[in-house]
């Protein structure tokens, strides 16, 4: 699904839309530079898009609309799925916030964005989601992927508190994953559902986000301003035939991890307490047969065994074994893939982009 867009949309209007300005000023009052604060205009369940005039053509009069936003959260109150039609999300939820502060957009113009005439995209993200069982599995999930995972031209990841970032500092494109059931737990307000899920008459539309949430792993592709001038997706146009998803997976698809880390690191979710610990060990590379009582050795031997696991072999040695290779990360990813529940079609809580293309 498309998530945060900025953009630039022509757009004829009398009267600037901002919020204010900011500047600096020298010792003498002369003013070294100024900038206009954009408007927050508030959409569906509290949830905001930035917008403000560009291009002066004379005294009161601009030509475009700069939009900064999750046009996403701004028409459905959550961005945990949505359209990949970015041209219709983004038509539609400007028209939506330029209706609200007064200044309705001609059906001429509304007809140009919906093809991507006269917008330029400035950047992008790009996000899906995956099923991974549980919560703790999608911790687990990304902890593997941050020990042996290797992203082409990026490298190892980078964890910034609970996130796993792959070029975050890159002007063209970045990656990140995080667990998303977390992140709708986060204290940050941005990160959770807005308040009005958790009353009636949306209750159970909360109840029922945050359980669909609750196991899954979500990548977010951001392409920056470079990136979409390479691949000439800067111009609105353009949009009209990209598949984001296969987007997506282009610059997904340089990413490997090891299978067999990632087997390990979901077995130790799995196992009783008294077997983890002896587990976690093994994988240290201690030997245990100098370390537990002869009967309790061959036991977890055993027990462990019937998991795949010989303790009898060190971790060096079972960790080289074939299944050890590094395999691209889709692999693992497309079996179960996030897609919009049955329940969320024809609702509110779901931007459907034939409204936006119906002119309703």
């Amino acid at each position: 699904m498309i998530d945060f867009v900025q953009a630039v949309l022509e757009f004829r209007h009398t009267g600037q839309i901002c919020a204010g300005f900011k500047g600096q000023w020298d010792t003498d009052g002369t003013i070294e530079w100024t900038t206009d604060i954009g408007m927050n205009v508030e959409g569906s369940h509290d949830s905001r898009i930035m917008i403000r005039s560009q291009n002066k053509c004379d005294e009161d009069t601009f030509k475009e609309v700069y939009i900064s936003g999750n046009p996403a959260k701004f028409l459905q109150g959550h961005n945990l799925f949505g359209s990949d039609d970015l041209l219709s999300l983004m038509a539609y939820a400007l028209r939506r916030a330029l209706d609200a502060i007064g200044k309705p957009v001609d059906e001429f113009t509304y007809r140009r964005w919906l093809v991507g005439a006269g917008v330029e995209i400035k950047m992008v993200d790009i996000t899906y989601m995956w099923h991974v069982g549980s919560r703790d599995k999608a911790r687990t999930w990304l902890r593997a992927l941050s020990h042996t995972g290797h992203m082409k031209h990026r490298g190892r990841g980078e964890f910034r508190g609970e996130t796993l970032y792959y070029g975050r500092k890159s002007r063209r494109w970045a990656m990140k994953m995080y667990c998303k059931g977390d992140e709708l737990d986060s204290k940050k307000k941005g990160h959770r559902l807005p308040g009005s899920f958790f009353i009636d008459p949306y209750k159970l539309d909360g109840k029922r986000l945050q359980l669909y949430a609750d196991d899954c792993v979500r990548f977010e592709l951001r392409l920056l301003s470079l990136e979409l001038k390479r691949l000439h997706l800067d111009e609105g146009t353009w949009w009209q035939t990209v598949d984001a998803l296969q987007l997506f997976r282009a610059h997904l698809q340089g990413l490997q991890m090891s299978e067999q880390k990632l087997r390990y690191e979901a077995l130790e979710l799995e196992l009783p307490d008294h077997l983890s610990k002896t587990y976690r060990m093994w994988r240290k590379g201690y030997d245990l047969r100098t370390m537990l009582n002869k009967a309790t050795y061959y036991r977890h031997r055993k027990d462990l065994l019937e998991h795949g696991v010989d303790i009898g072999v060190t971790a060096a040695g079972d960790a080289s074994a074939p299944e050890s290779r590094v395999v691209p990360i889709l692999r693992p990813l497309e079996a179960v893939p996030a897609r919009v529940p049955d329940w969320a079609e024809g609702r509110s809580i779901y931007f459907d982009a034939s409204k936006a293309k119906s002119g309703v």
